[in-house]
């Protein structure tokens, strides 16, 4: 599941939680609101990890049962997303967790049942 994780935006939402939890400390009311508020924040961006793992998950295990999966890659900022009809009779190949095919590798987490 780490692998899904947003670590950036998990390092950010930990370091502003240590800060709002030494500032309440530090004052008379001991409002420890905000600090809850970043703990939801957190919660939120591990089950946003799982729930990215248990598709990969499932993707995996329909990919490996012979299921057509379609898949997107891309959708940067300045391109829009490419759509791939993923299956093992079209010469695609799991490694790890992605999709690979000649020079195309997609994500399993992206990708849904066709």
């Amino acid at each position: 599941m780490e692998d899904y994780l947003n670590y950036s935006l998990l390092v950010v939402m930990s370091i502003i939680l240590i800060g709002s939890i030494g500032i309440a400390l530090g004052t008379k009311t001991n409002d420890f609101g905000f600090s809850f508020v970043i703990l939801v924040m957190i919660g939120f961006i591990l089950l946003d990890a799982n729930s990215e793992f248990e598709t990969a998950k499932s993707n995996e295990k329909e990919f490996k049962k012979g299921a057509t999966l379609k898949c997107y890659s891309g959708a940067g900022l300045y391109s829009g997303s490419t759509t791939y009809r993923v299956s093992k009779k079209k010469g695609w190949e799991l490694d790890k967790k992605y999709f690979v095919k000649d020079s195309i590798s997609i994500s399993a987490n992206k990708c849904e049942e066709w």
